[in-house]
């Protein structure tokens, strides 16, 4: 859902799809993100990274941001949603 007091501009109306113009703040809206699943997960988690153009600078994109995360053990996967739902 898109909330008007995002600073990013990100979401998505729902069953809505668009491209946004890029944004020079999305790079820093997925670092936060990251950091928050840092601070979840803890040493559960291996790496995290973002699989789409959102944050790649000045490329139009969903304003959504896709992130994948790694474990540090095959077993924490099992485990990884609950500090993330």
């Amino acid at each position: 859902m898109v909330d008007p007091n995002d600073p990013y501009g990100l979401g998505l109306e729902p069953g809505g799809n668009r491209l946004a113009d890029p944004n020079p703040l999305w790079p820093q809206a997925f670092a936060e993100e990251a950091a928050r699943i840092r601070v979840a997960l803890g040493r559960r988690l291996w790496r995290s990274s973002t699989m789409v153009s959102p944050a790649v600078p000045r490329l139009c994109a969903k304003p959504i941001i896709d992130l994948q995360i790694g474990v540090a053990e095959i077993e924490h996967g099992l485990f990884v949603h609950r500090p993330l739902g």
